[in-house]
């Protein structure tokens, strides 16, 4: 909960749901959340809500296809209301956030890109924007247990399919941005492509490449300084 909330007590709040990495859990959120509360503090970020949803071991923020595994379901259509009906939340896509790291940063994708009509901001950090190719390739224990070993099911859910399904409602109205450590040797250029990808649907976004960082959150969010926090100060028009 942000510095004032216990203070202030008819005061609303933006909301950021923060996503964690593969094999994470989501006590993983406290290196952005100690982060963002010593923004706060500094005024360098608007005070906000923080959710950490679990994203188990490997979900990718999927419903995997068995339904065994309903991750994304619940997030959408239980997480959000219970947090919106429990704490002081401003409950419209405007001031609902979906930021996330590595895997969490797919998630991020997944999920903002998939309901434009929910998250009026998506933030990615040092994303796992894998292709579906890649999962069948590369990943078999997550192509098996999340998307069923079906391509199809996969590239139906795949942010490189979403981000062109929904171009049109993103674009003039969700702000985006993507950061990678300059050391995240494995997704650097993924992210480099993705980003020029969604510059061909004119989906206007802040792109980066953080010197020094590697695939660490704290590396990432260090190396880009106040332009961490600022962000949110535009994505939430505030200030």
């Amino acid at each position: 909960l942000p510095p004032s909330y216990d203070g202030i007590e008819k005061e609303m709040y933006p909301a950021v749901y923060w996503l964690h990495g593969r094999n994470g859990r989501p006590h993983g959120a406290n290196r952005f959340i100690a982060r963002a509360h010593t923004a706060m503090e500094a005024g360098l970020c608007p005070e906000m809500i923080i959710v950490a949803p679990t994203g188990l071991q490997a979900s990718m923020y999927v419903d995997s296809k068995d339904g065994a595994y309903p991750v994304e379901s619940v997030i959408v259509n239980e997480l959000i209301p219970h947090i919106e009906s429990t704490y002081r939340v401003i409950p419209n896509r405007e001031m609902r956030a979906i930021d996330g790291f590595s895997m969490g940063g797919f998630g991020a994708a997944h999920l903002g890109f998939k309901h434009p009509e929910i998250f009026g901001t998506i933030s990615l950090m040092g994303a796992a924007v894998h292709r579906p190719e890649f999962f069948r390739d590369e990943r078999s224990d997550i192509f098996t247990a999340v998307f069923g070993d079906d391509l199809s099911y996969c590239e139906k859910e795949s942010p490189w399919t979403l981000v062109r399904k929904n171009a049109d409602l993103l674009r003039g109205r969700t702000t985006m941005r993507l950061f990678v450590g300059a050391n995240d040797i494995r997704l650097r250029g993924k992210n480099m492509e993705f980003s020029t990808f969604m510059e061909t649907f004119r989906l206007s976004h802040e792109y980066g490449v953080v010197p020094q960082a590697g695939h660490n959150v704290a590396q990432v969010l260090d190396g880009m300084g106040d332009e961490a926090w600022t962000f949110y100060q535009r994505a939430f028009k505030v200030g």
